[in-house]
């Protein structure tokens, strides 16, 4: 397995087990992770840290993770995104997200691993973090 431990991620997600429970999960599999509520809290994170991935929540209060998402894609382009839901499931992004990746709540946990390596090991053959838009 990659040495991921100056990789860092920022879970967001309104519900404080989930985001505890992603936050665990990452971090017994090598990742540094801060965590935020919500999108508000999540951009005053990004005031104090760029993280290498965004694991974002889709459906919260405040500012949803589609809005999130977008703000992210535009002011902070170079960060990779996945987005996460419980209410939608496959492979494909929902309509109307802007995300690199999706992870569907409630999947089994090796599947968000694998997103994430996905994503980064693209953006550093490509020498970096960067989005195709």
């Amino acid at each position: 397995m990659p040495n991921r431990s100056k990789r860092q991620i920022l879970v967001v997600d309104d519900d404080p087990s989930v985001r505890d429970t992603i936050a665990v999960l990452l971090m017994s599999a090598g990742y540094d992770v801060v965590a935020a509520e919500d999108g508000f809290g999540a951009l005053l994170q990004l005031r104090k840290m760029m993280p290498d991935v965004i694991v974002s929540d889709l459906n919260m209060p405040r500012m949803s993770g589609f809005e999130f998402l977008s703000v992210v894609r535009r002011r902070f382009p170079s960060i990779l995104t996945v987005a996460m839901s419980g209410a939608y499931q496959g492979d494909e992004l929902p309509p109307g997200v802007i995300a690199d990746g999706f992870y569907p709540k409630g999947e089994h946990p090796g599947n968000l691993f694998r997103t994430l390596e996905h994503l980064l090991c693209t953006a550093a053959a490509r020498g970096g973090n960067h989005h195709r838009n």
